[in-house]
């Protein structure tokens, strides 16, 4: 997808995000994306907390842990779902407009 507002164009895939998946709240930041940064930061931070906050497994059962793993699995892979969409509103909430084709720089084009 391609966006341009003012002359400046911001491309990136449609569909699942798999830099999100990767990189997690780095993907935001790299796009300037603060609101998107800010919330995944608490996301991730959250989880974190959650993690120490669980009982130690000697005393606790350790479902608890696999709950968290997989519920952060399954979290983290419905973000890296939307988080394109998600930019992509964020971007046409800024005044952005969706371009249909992308075309080459005049110092890349042959001929």
């Amino acid at each position: 997808m391609v966006f341009e507002k003012d002359g400046k164009r911001k491309s990136f895939p449609k569909g699942f995000s798999w830099t999100v998946f990767f990189l997690g709240f780095w993907v935001p930041i790299f796009r300037r994306d603060q609101r998107h940064a800010v919330l995944f930061f608490i996301f991730y931070a959250s989880v974190g907390c959650l993690a120490q906050l669980l009982p130690d497994p000697q005393i606790a059962k350790p479902i608890y842990g696999y709950v968290l793993v997989y519920g952060f699995l399954a979290a983290h892979c419905y973000v890296a779902w939307n988080y394109n969409r998600w930019y992509a509103a964020q971007l046409l909430r800024e005044g952005y407009h969706e371009v249909e084709t992308l075309s080459p720089p005049d110092e890349l084009t042959v001929g």
